[in-house]
Parts: structure tokens; C-alpha cells; sequence
């Protein structure tokens, strides 16, 4: 099944770090939310979308602009991915089926 709108992890994304990143360790920490009584991870197209979407608020957290493709291969396939979160182009995706989707790209970035 192809879904245009896997194209964004074709392309840098920004997401939310629970703790800043350590240099000295390999671990990333993804802020995770829940509405509802469903947890979610943000993910945000562009800058512009993740200060469009917090309305400036700062969250306290560290966003930072990772490569798509790498943020589904730290993922464990259990997630919910919602693409800019309260805007008017959000998204839903569980994390399994875009790493089902993309599993050529991600092995060979884990081969690297």
C-alpha cells in the first residue's frame, strides 16, 4: 500500500528528546505524549511546524531535526506517530506499518 504521506521520513524531521542527548552514551530519549489515554510521539515536518503546533510554549524538553528514516529505526514498532500535533495537516501513524514500509532504507542505514 502506498501512502504519499510516508514521504516525510523521506526528509528530515524534528522531534522531541525527553532529556538532552548525552555524548557519551548512544541512547535517545523520545518525548512521548498522551491524550486521550493513548500515548503518542510527536514528529514535526519543520521548525516552523513544531512552533506553530507548541505555539511558541517552551515545552522544556530538546527538540532536535533528525533524518526520518533514522527516527523509524530506533523505534520498537509499538508506537503512534502523530505528524504535527493540533495543526491542520496532522497526521496518524502507528510506527510497525512505516517500518514495514521502509524496512529496505532502514537496514541499510543499519549496515552503515
Amino acid at each position: 500500500m502506498e501512502n504519499n504521506n510516508f514521504n516525510i521520513f523521506k526528509s528530515k524531521v524534528v522531534i522531541i528528546l525527553s532529556k538532552v542527548l548525552d555524548n557519551d552514551s548512544y541512547e535517545i530519549d523520545l518525548q512521548d505524549y498522551e491524550e486521550n489515554g493513548k500515548s503518542y510521539i510527536p514528529v514535526f515536518t519543520s521548525i516552523d511546524k513544531y512552533n506553530e503546533s507548541t505555539k511558541g510554549v517552551d515545552l522544556g524538553k530538546k527538540r532536535i531535526q533528525v533524518d526520518g528514516i533514522f527516527l523509524l529505526s530506533i523505534l520498537n514498532g509499538n508506537e503512534n506517530i502523530r505528524i504535527n500535533p493540533n495543526l491542520k495537516d496532522e497526521t496518524y501513524f502507528n510506527a510497525s506499518e512505516l517500518i514495514l514500509h521502509f524496512k529496505d532504507e532502514i537496514e541499510k542505514l543499519k549496515n552503515i
